[in-house]
């Protein structure tokens, strides 16, 4: 039987994995945690882009060459990786890195529970 190595890292696997180590460490997702996971998927998406001076108050789109296809990206990226599904009416909630942090922490959280970690 072969396996597929592809598929070593689901989102369940990736979100239980991180809440193991919170827990081992007593603590919760940290604002610094989520905002890793949001810049990791950007840098993949806008790779040539410097993400070093993003001003976390201003929409990314005003500081990155992000399109539209990219923010979806951005958005697949999230539900693919971590099980984080945003709805269009929340995209709003994305437009900075301080709202992305804000609004994505919940739904990490939310995502934990349910996965029951």
């Amino acid at each position: 039987m072969t396996h597929n190595h592809n598929n070593l890292y689901t989102p369940s696997l990736l979100i239980y994995s991180f809440n193991q180590e919170c827990q081992r460490m007593g603590t919760a997702m940290t604002r610094e945690a989520v905002l890793g996971r949001i810049l990791e998927i950007i840098s993949e998406i806008a790779e040539d882009e410097d993400l070093s001076d993003l001003d976390p108050d201003i929409p990314l789109r005003d500081q990155l060459e992000l399109d539209s296809v990219d923010f979806l990206r951005v958005i697949m990226e999230l539900d693919e990786r971590y099980g984080v599904q945003v709805l269009e009416e929340d995209f709003v909630e994305l437009t900075t890195l301080n709202r992305c942090i804000a609004y994505l922490q919940s739904k990490f959280d939310a995502v934990s529970e349910e996965a029951g970690f």
